[in-house]
C-alpha cells in the first residue's frame, strides 16, 4: 500500500486510472463488497459525488518560513487554485539531498518576497498524495530525487515548468548558489518576468501584453 501513497488506516482502497494516464485516482471501497454497493459506488465517481481519498498530513497551522509547508489537502487551493505564479518543492523527507536544498529555497523565497508575485511552497511526497494531474506531469519527467515547478498564474490547467534538477548534482549546495540556479530558470517565466541585477536583486520587468 505504500507503493500507491495510502495509509494502512485507509484501506480498503480502490484505484481508477483513467485512459490515458498512469497514475489514478483512490478512493475508499464500500465496507461490504457486493453487485449492488459496486454499482452505487461506480455510479457516485462518475457523478462526481464520491470524493477522491487523498493522503495528507495535518495542515499546518502556522507558517514559520518565506516557505509555505502545504500536505495533500491543501494542495489544490495553496497550488492550482491561487491567483499568483507557485514555485512548488516537491521534498523526501527521508532524502538528505532535498533537505541540504530547503535553506536556498528559502533564500530565493526571501528574495522573490520583495516582487510579491511569486509564492514559494515545498511538499513532502513521502507524507502527502498530490493531485493526479500533477503527479503524472511529474511522472513523464523520469525524475525521482525530488522536483521544483513553477504553476503560472492564469495557466493552472496546463503542465508546470519543471526546473532540471540535474544542474544540481555538481552544484555546491550553498543557499546563494541553489537560490542564484533558481531564479536565473525563473526569471523569463514568471507572471510578470523579472531580471536579476549583477549585484543579486531582482527587477521587475512588464509584461509584453501591457504595453
Amino acid at each position: 500500500y505504500r507503493i500507491f501513497a495510502l495509509s494502512e488506516e485507509a484501506l480498503p482502497m480502490t484505484i481508477l486510472i483513467p485512459g490515458g494516464l498512469t497514475i489514478g485516482y483512490h478512493y475508499r471501497l464500500p465496507g461490504e463488497l457486493d453487485a449492488d454497493s459496486v454499482g452505487r459506488f461506480t455510479t457516485a465517481v462518475r457523478n462526481g459525488t464520491r470524493v477522491p481519498y487523498i493522503k495528507s498530513e495535518e495542515t499546518p497551522v502556522e507558517q514559520s518560513t518565506e516557505v509555505e509547508h502545504i500536505v495533500g489537502s491543501t494542495f489544490r487551493s495553496a497550488v492550482l487554485d491561487s491567483k499568483h505564479d507557485v514555485l512548488l518543492f516537491v521534498a523526501y523527507g527521508w532524502l538528505p539531498e532535498t533537505r541540504m536544498w530547503l535553506p536556498g529555497l528559502e533564500r530565493a523565497a526571501e528574495r522573490l518576497g520583495a516582487l510579491g508575485t511569486v509564492r514559494v511552497a515545498t511538499i513532502d511526497e513521502s507524507a502527502n498524495a498530490m493531485p493526479t494531474e500533477f503527479a503524472e506531469a511529474w511522472l513523464q519527467q523520469g525524475r525521482s530525487v525530488g522536483a521544483l515547478a513553477l504553476f503560472r498564474a492564469g495557466h493552472k490547467g496546463d503542465a508546470p515548468e519543471f526546473f532540471d534538477m540535474d544542474t544540481l548534482q555538481d552544484a555546491d549546495a550553498a543557499p546563494e548558489v541553489f537560490s542564484d540556479l533558481v531564479l536565473r530558470w525563473l526569471a523569463p517565466l514568471a507572471s510578470p518576468s523579472f531580471s536579476m541585477l549583477p549585484s543579486g536583486d531582482l527587477v521587475s520587468a512588464v509584461r509584453a501584453d501591457d504595453l
